[in-house]
């Protein structure tokens, strides 16, 4: 209901469009749009080659500037990461920022992105190259890298299978999913955008919550999670004041794995998610609504396999 009254008192609901960074074979990566049957259609030619090695489900819309934003890593440049702008309208590249972050064994893992809107500054976190666990805001525009936070790496970590950060404009705070490094449970990073103070909040008793983003419509945190032994998927909602969980339901059967990739597309109050059962049966795009029961709207078939997936990266960006 309370969706429901705020989207009355807008004047309309600008319709929106989903995107991805897409596998391209040889020729490397390519940005995609996604129609609602799961049909591809490019926005420009392919960019990089085989050697470009994109951090998955990492990436953010800067629906202003019409970029579209994610870390890729180039083999030929000691897979070093680096940020990546790329235009929604030509698909062409527009930044390309080197990180001070650090890649492991796993490409990208342990690597968060989000945006703050009001500013245009891309928010990266993730092992840096002192041994911590570094957060930085990065201008595109101007190449210019400021340190947000050191995290004490022995302390915390990010989770693995988290991929973005949700900033609240009210409190002008980042939450990102983390683990604690001693006895690995699961928390919630909430981090002060302009001092860096780090808050720890332990997840909800049997709850992983991963998915991180801001719905501007409640002013809240939703994403995906999971709960109990079987890792059962839910949909949740954080009160970023009060930092009350709300679980909206468990998803239903139609997945019970996520591939952690979700675009949330606040003005129709769903979330868009690639799920399957197995990686090596089917995998779909699920939008789910953000209400009680978690209902599933729709689900499509795009992938033979979680392996075989070409889609990289979801995410909304009103039409133009």
């Amino acid at each position: 209901m309370l969706r429901a009254a705020l989207l009355s008192a807008c004047l309309s609901a600008a319709s929106a469009t989903l995107f991805s960074l897409a596998k391209h074979g040889a020729d490397g990566l390519v940005l995609l749009r996604v129609a609602p049957n799961g049909a591809r259609t490019a926005v420009g030619p392919p960019f990089g080659n085989a050697s470009f090695t994109p951090t998955q489900g990492v990436s953010a819309v800067d629906a202003a500037a019409r970029v579209l934003y994610t870390i890729l890593a180039d083999e030929h440049a000691h897979n070093k990461p680096s940020l990546y702008g790329l235009s929604l309208t030509t698909g062409a590249i527009v930044t390309a920022v080197p990180l001070p972050l650090v890649n492991g064994d796993s490409i990208g893992e342990g690597q968060v992105i989000g945006l703050v809107r009001a500013t245009g500054d891309v928010i990266v976190a993730g092992s840096d190259d002192k041994g911590g666990v570094g957060v930085y805001a990065v201008t595109p525009a101007s190449g210019s890298i400021r340190v947000v936070a050191e995290l004490n790496a022995s302390a915390v970590q990010i989770s693995p299978g988290c991929s973005h950060v949700a900033h609240d404009p009210a409190t002008n705070e980042l939450f990102f999913g983390g683990y604690d490094t001693g006895d690995y449970s699961r928390l919630i990073l909430r981090v002060n955008l302009a001092t860096g103070a780090l808050k720890r909040i332990a997840n909800p008793e049997g709850h992983r919550i991963s998915g991180f983003s801001f719905d501007e419509v409640t002013g809240t945190v939703v994403g995906l999670g999971s709960r109990g032994e079987d890792d059962e998927i839910i949909l949740a909602q954080i009160n970023t004041t009060s930092l009350a969980t709300t679980v909206f339901g468990a998803v239903p059967s139609v997945a019970d794995s996520s591939s952690g990739l979700e675009a949330l597309d606040a003005a129709a109050g769903t979330l868009t998610w690639l799920g399957g059962n197995d990686t090596d049966t089917p995998f779909s795009l699920i939008v789910s609504e953000l209400r009680a029961g978690a209902p599933v709207a729709s689900s499509v078939e795009v992938c033979a396999t979680f392996d075989s997936c070409d889609l990289l990266t979801l995410d909304f960006a009103p039409d133009a």
